[in-house]
């Protein structure tokens, strides 16, 4: 899995030579200006599916981006421009872009505790993969010096990882590392952009890396154990 804000960037942030050197397989976007159509010309041999207001075109939204090998199925938004979920066999993904700024606190407050917390709670029973840009942090450790993280700090967000039993996929390997995603002139850097799982997920989590980009974030990279059933596609294929 990969996620990254590509800033609003035509050239998704060098998302192409970043595929090639990492091996994606599937990857979040936020900051999106981009349709489907015009995506998947840039990144031959995946498929994507976006989240944008197209009666505001220069609004950013998301989008969810597959190898066209996988059984990635059922893609569709939840909150308009900033939430996508989408099936992979057992698993439920969920890409999220949280509101941004620190006038906005309130907003990521409705964002994590409840649009996000109604749309897992009506699929508890499913493993989850939950990654993005949070735009907000819960931890000191996840801001250089701990410059206004009483701005960044979301309780929202900390309730809805101990309701939903999410694990940061970055502190299962790195419990106290200092790692930053995103850089920006006149803002402190931060840990912003993350994965979340299932903690039953834990155990198959193989590796977590934070890879550099053409836009103001760091890419965030996990590679994990999936159990998908890849005939799925296959017969599919064949029916139609």
């Amino acid at each position: 899995f990969f996620s990254l804000n590509v800033g609003m960037s035509a050239s998704l942030a060098g998302l192409n030579a970043i595929i090639k050197a990492e091996n994606l397989d599937i990857i979040f976007l936020q900051e999106v200006r981009l349709n489907a159509e015009q995506i998947e010309h840039q990144l031959r041999g995946f498929k994507a599916s976006v989240n944008i207001d197209h009666s505001q075109l220069s609004k950013p939204g998301t989008a969810i981006v597959w190898k066209e090998s996988l059984p990635v199925t059922d893609v569709c938004p939840l909150t308009m421009c900033r939430l996508q979920v989408a099936t992979l066999g057992p698993y439920k993904l969920l890409n999220l872009y949280a509101p941004s700024g620190s006038d906005k606190k309130h907003e990521r407050n409705v964002f994590f505790g409840q649009e996000i917390f109604e749309a897992m709670h009506l699929d508890c029973q499913s493993q989850w993969v939950v990654g993005g840009d949070y735009n907000s942090v819960f931890k000191v450790i996840d801001v250089d010096g701990g410059v206004g993280f009483s701005q960044k700090r979301c309780p929202a967000l900390e309730d809805l990882v101990k309701a939903a039993k999410l694990v940061d996929t970055f502190r299962v390997k790195f419990p106290n590392k200092q790692e930053f995603t995103f850089f920006r002139a006149g803002s402190a850097p931060s840990r912003l952009d993350r994965f979340y799982i299932s903690a039953e997920l834990v155990g198959e989590v193989l590796s977590v890396s934070h890879v550099a980009s053409l836009s103001d974030h760091c890419g965030v990279k996990l590679r994990m154990v999936m159990h998908v059933d890849r005939t799925v596609l296959t017969s599919n294929r064949r029916k139609t």
